[in-house]
């Protein structure tokens, strides 16, 4: 799974998931989108949760396959309170590598930046977001709370910014993996977004 997921999505439907199995074990382990198709082809891991945009190709590897969605979530600019809304400041970014830095590279919205910062994890456009001053392109789960308290505000929401997660079954998967998965087709997971 991406990074981004493990925050409240995974969570969500690692939870939703206990109330179908009487035992469930999960070893995640982050990956990039690529590399997460690339191991669920090769059956080196029995489940994968995607990130999906209608506007960005997934990989290849992924086409073979039936997604289950189980969750929606959203890109949100982020910057602290009471800044201008004219006022020029650095926006960091997903790394144009990213599936989420692909999603904003289509989507994108004007903005007044003084320059575009690319970073590997979303935990790092938070941290320089919170440490101020400074805009930043987040899922939104990523930065809920701290919406939430104060600490920073959406300044302005894209409805493009959305995008799915869907969860992917491997070929060899585990019969308790593909269990996993036809549950989560059959049926709704909440959403995490």
């Amino acid at each position: 799974m991406p990074h981004s997921a493990t925050v409240a999505v995974f969570p969500q439907f690692k939870e939703w998931l206990s109330h179908r199995f009487s035992s469930i074990h999960f070893a995640p382990r982050i990956a990039n989108h690529d590399m997460a198709a690339r191991m669920l082809a090769r059956s080196e891991i029995d489940l994968a949760l995607v990130t999906r945009h209608p506007k960005v190709q997934i990989d290849e590897d992924f086409r073979v396959f039936r997604s289950a969605d189980i969750a929606t979530e959203r890109l949100v600019i982020v910057e602290p309170p009471d800044t201008p809304r004219h006022t020029a400041l650095p926006l960091h970014i997903s790394h144009p590598l990213t599936y989420i830095g692909q999603i904003w590279q289509v989507c994108r919205c004007e903005l007044p930046v003084t320059e575009e910062i690319p970073h590997g994890m979303a935990a790092y456009i938070r941290a320089h977001c919170l440490a101020g001053p400074a805009r930043g392109v987040l899922p939104e789960t990523l930065v809920e709370a701290d919406i939430a308290s104060g600490r920073l505000v959406v300044r302005q929401e894209q409805k493009e910014l959305a995008y799915a997660v869907s969860l992917f079954c491997a070929p060899g998967a585990s019969r308790r993996a593909k269990q996993v998965w036809t549950i989560t087709a059959e049926n709704s997971p909440p959403d995490a977004g």
